[in-house]
């Protein structure tokens, strides 16, 4: 047993969860798998983390800009905004949390679950918690075996919400469950691809019901390498779903060649939208 494997198994024994289905379902498996893959592919995956920061930096502005206007303020007396919230915050590597905290008088970063890392990263802010809670609001339901997926509602009445953002999150919600459903209830293929649209269209139909700035930064396009044949497989990450205008992009080589294997590379081309500003 290396030395890898040995810190995924202290990483899932000691990281506390918050839902019944989060082990089961492979959440926590996933979650510790990917964080081993940044850890392995640090480099490549820089410019991406740089990119969502930027972005983030930019939906502050345009935060900043829809609640105090053209008002100009000296950069030190700034005032605050209310409340930012996060969803798919995860590791927290592609986050700018000292930005987040001294822009906005609470920061809440969102995920089904949290490794001591990003529990360890926050304990510099009195400002920034960690929430964990599933965005979709169905995932109980489809553990227990039910196709209905929710529309999901929760932080929608908060009046204090200045600014929500979706990272590098929407495309993957479908994934587990989908795979779930498919395992234990045996849904077919047709099934399959309707309750991955719905999942999708719903959290698009959430962010789009804030009054808040909602930025969704997302991948618009995953494609597959052949090296060793040059050819290229394009993938629609959003099971048919149109996402919404993109304002600024960039490629992130989520898999690299050697990370799986010589003859295999993943780029997703990612994009930057605004649901309501």
């Amino acid at each position: 047993m290396n030395k890898i494997m040995i810190w995924e198994i202290i990483q899932y024994y000691r990281t506390p969860v918050k839902y019944e289905f989060i082990k089961p379902m492979g959440y926590l498996k996933e979650g510790i798998a990917m964080i081993a893959r940044a850890n392995r592919c640090q480099a490549t995956w820089q410019s991406h983390y740089a990119n969502c920061q930027q972005s983030i930096h930019e939906a502050i502005g345009k935060a900043q800009h829809k609640v105090f206007g053209g008002l100009e303020h000296d950069s030190e007396q700034k005032p605050k905004l209310k409340k930012v919230i996060v969803l798919g915050a995860g590791s927290l590597n592609d986050i700018p949390l000292q930005a987040l905290s001294q822009a906005f008088q609470e920061v809440l970063l969102v995920d089904l679950v949290f490794l001591p890392a990003a529990r360890n990263k926050i304990k510099l802010y009195s400002n920034i918690q960690l929430i964990e809670h599933d965005v979709t609001e169905s995932l109980s339901k489809v553990y227990h075996g039910k196709t209905r997926i929710s529309e999901p509602n929760f932080w929608l009445n908060d009046s204090e919400v200045d600014l929500i953002i979706s990272l590098n999150l929407i495309t993957q919600l479908p994934l587990i469950p989908v795979r779930w459903l498919i395992k234990h209830q045996k849904i077919d293929d047709v099934q399959a691809q309707a309750i991955g649209h719905e999942i999708i269209q719903n959290h698009l139909n959430y962010l789009s019901q804030f009054s808040a700035v909602a930025c969704l930064i997302a991948d618009r396009e995953n494609r597959e390498m052949n090296i060793q044949t040059g050819e290229i497989e394009k993938i629609d990450p959003w099971w048919g779903v149109s996402y919404p205008p993109v304002k600024k992009s960039w490629d992130w080589n989520l898999i690299p060649k050697g990370e799986i294997s010589q003859k295999f590379s993943q780029t997703n081309h990612v994009g930057v939208s605004y649901l309501n500003f």
